[in-house]
């Protein structure tokens, strides 16, 4: 188990796997959905992530260039665990208006 939660095992980086598998694939996107996070922080969990075989990372032609993050096959099974934990949420944690 250790292993894995050292890949994904933070709160921003499920938060940025959760929003790739959105469709969201642009730093920019992923900035603007991560509400709070530093470009630094943002720039180092998709660093990590690349590393790990997660996501990949291309730089797109255009003025200005501009860098693209594609999930890999590794990424895109993700989705079970960010599901997984997301139904648990919606079954066992309280809505804020509760």
């Amino acid at each position: 188990m250790a292993r894995p939660l050292g890949v994904v095992g933070d709160r921003w980086t499920l938060l940025l796997v959760r929003d790739l598998l959105r469709g969201r694939s642009h730093f920019a996107e992923l900035e603007e959905s991560l509400e709070g996070i530093f470009p630094n922080v943002l720039s180092g969990r998709l660093k990590a992530l690349e590393d790990s075989g997660v996501l990949n990372r291309l730089v797109t032609s255009g003025r200005p260039p501009g860098t693209e993050y594609q999930r890999t096959d590794k990424g895109q099974a993700l989705a079970a665990v960010v599901g997984a934990i997301f139904d648990w949420g919606t079954e066992w944690e309280p809505k804020a208006d509760e």
